[in-house]
């Protein structure tokens, strides 16, 4: 079985290519993650996501070029909802803690919608490298 699957694949408003996947832990879905590709020749391009600080749940966890989440040849800034009171989808019957929600894909659209709007204007903090 896969790691994940592509939940929907999209060309956001501000023009990037947005990917939310659903992580699966043991078979079963687990949580959803949310990635914006830029294309070469945008100035965060190659940039490490801690370089790159944007507003986005939880904040950046994810920056790498190649094939993941979906082959293509952009480089890939994503976050996650696996974070302290964010629930996993399936819960195989395990207790919630008081507060914990499932990001739902529309919420996930909505970070990505907003990190990809941020993208247009943003460069690496001065002072750091690309590696």
């Amino acid at each position: 079985m896969d790691m994940f699957t592509v939940e929907k694949d999209w060309v956001t408003k501000a023009g990037y290519r947005a990917v939310v996947i659903v992580g699966c832990f043991s078979g079963k879905p687990h949580h959803r993650c949310g990635y914006i590709g830029v294309p070469e020749g945008h100035p965060c391009y190659g940039a490490n996501y801690d370089i790159v600080q944007c507003n986005v749940h939880g904040g950046m966890t994810y920056a790498n070029g190649g094939d993941y989440p979906v082959p293509s040849g952009l480089w890939w800034f994503g976050y996650d909802c696996a974070h302290y009171c964010d629930a996993p989808i399936v819960s195989d019957g395990l207790p919630r803690i008081d507060g914990e929600t499932v990001k739902t894909l529309e919420f996930c659209e909505g970070e990505c919608e907003q990190l990809a709007e941020e993208l247009l204007t943003k460069k690496p903090t001065p002072g750091t490298d690309t590696d």
